[in-house]
């Protein structure tokens, strides 16, 4: 079994992972995940990838990112990369 435990800060206090303080980078021991896309500069996304891009930044998608363990995106970074240049 795996368990998240509070660390210490710099300033010594215990911080809990949480989601608020994952999501505000106050706890220390988190990481992002990345998705790459093998895109030519100047090209646009094929609309089967741009769907699948914007289904992971709605909140349909944030749900099934929580549902599978991981901290869901903060609402201010949920907007799609522009891909089409």
């Amino acid at each position: 079994m795996v368990r998240a435990l509070p660390l210490i800060n710099d300033e010594g206090s215990a911080i809990s992972p949480s989601v608020a303080t994952i999501q505000d980078d106050s706890y220390p021991l988190s990481r992002d995940l990345y998705l790459y896309v093998n895109l030519p500069p100047g090209d646009t996304l094929p609309p089967a990838e741009q769907a699948f891009i914007e289904l992971i930044f709605s909140e349909e998608g944030q749900q099934i990112v929580q549902a599978a363990g991981f901290v869901p995106l903060p609402l201010a970074q949920r907007q799609p990369p522009l891909l089409d240049h």
